[in-house]
């Protein structure tokens, strides 16, 4: 296929607002797809000359979307068992997931499109590069993760990290990056996504020191409405901190590698089974999910709100059960330091959602 990753990201999105639009007409919830759209989306896909032997059946024969509900209807292997509006949304994601996996797994010339620009960062993932597109003169980041990353893992993980990483498209918040695509570039698993020109949490810190309270309030406030965009849909960080928070101003910030479960949960495997070596990033994580860290509980994640916000404050983040107490009512309001608080609390003890931490920081 001689398409630009432009052109093969906007089938991918086109194909993805169809799998929720046929998604919500067949759970008889509102229309988020009209006709004419569906017409367009499925003449596209039938003409495209890679993907005849994957396009779903249904779009084959329906031309229009009350057609496919008739269709959906009438399919007596989806209409019992685990539900059937459950059953009609794993059908059609099922389905068009093909459709996608097949897009996302042709060979892009990926450097041919983009040049590199610079190095913007490397940890135990990978290396994350500046790439300017040579035609549009546009900046991306790509994160190149190591091939151990899906070399030797369990069956289907390279397939997991893509599926993941078409749900983190779906995001769209003024606090979380934005990506745009992921794929394989050689042995290499890599995400495309928005260039945000800034440094992370921790080297601001550590240049300009600690945040007045105010100003930290704000920076946590920020904060919690981007994990409450995720949450909302379904995604849970699990390793939020300082070095994973991009920030231009201190009150202007992005929240970075959202969702990727199965590299994160590796990665904590790893580093809990390692003797001898530190838990590197343990003081923002979670006892929970250091205790089992195939958790998937957005509880989580306010712990880690609590212990970033303990940073910002303190200079230091928070050291499991000795959080000093009496320190903090030093350097913050009574009210914002018993919000910290509950955040960093057992995991019954903290608040519910982020609704209720959003609501109680509105107070303040």
């Amino acid at each position: 296929m001689s398409d630009s990753i432009n052109e093969r990201d906007d089938l991918i999105r086109l194909t993805e607002r169809l799998e929720a639009g046929l998604i919500s007409r067949v759970t008889n919830r509102r229309d988020e797809i009209q006709d004419d759209e569906y017409r367009r989306t499925r003449r596209v896909l039938l003409n495209h000359p890679n993907l005849a032997d994957v396009i779903p059946d249904f779009i084959r024969e329906c031309r229009s979307t009350d057609q496919i509900w008739g269709y959906i209807s009438s399919c007596a292997e989806i209409q019992s068992g685990q539900g059937v509006w459950q059953a009609r949304r794993s059908f059609i994601r099922g389905e068009l997931g093909r459709v996608i996996d097949r897009l996302e797994s042709e060979n892009i010339d990926l450097v041919g499109d983009y040049e590199q620009v610079r190095l913007l960062g490397q940890g135990g993932f990978g290396q994350v590069y500046e790439y300017r597109h040579r035609s549009t003169r546009e900046s991306n980041a790509i994160k190149f993760f190591n091939p151990a990353f899906s070399e030797g893992g369990e069956p289907g993980f390279l397939e997991r990290f893509m599926r993941e990483s078409r749900i983190l498209q779906r995001l769209r918040h003024p606090n979380i990056i934005t990506v745009h695509a992921s794929g394989q570039h050689g042995r290499r698993p890599y995400i495309r996504m928005e260039y945000f020109s800034g440094r992370d949490l921790g080297a601001h810190l550590q240049r300009h020191g600690v945040f007045e309270p105010t100003l930290a309030l704000r920076v946590i406030r920020a904060l919690v409405a981007g994990l409450a965009h995720a949450h909302e849909m379904g995604i849970v960080h699990r390793d939020l901190k300082p070095s994973n928070i991009m920030t231009a101003k201190p009150d202007q910030l992005r929240i970075i590698d959202f969702g990727l479960g199965a590299f994160v949960e590796q990665e904590l495997v790893s580093r809990i089974t390692r003797t001898g070596q530190a838990m590197v990033g343990g003081h923002y994580t979670a006892p929970e999910l250091v205790a089992n860290p195939r958790l998937l509980d957005p509880r989580s994640d306010l712990y880690s709100v609590g212990a970033v916000w303990y940073e910002l404050v303190l200079g230091r983040p928070p050291a499991g059960s000795r959080v000093s107490e009496t320190l903090l009512n030093s350097q913050l309001p009574r009210a914002q330091a018993d919000i910290m608080l509950r955040c960093l609390a057992d995991l019954s003890d903290r608040f519910p959602h982020c609704a209720a931490l959003i609501a109680a920081l509105d107070n303040v």
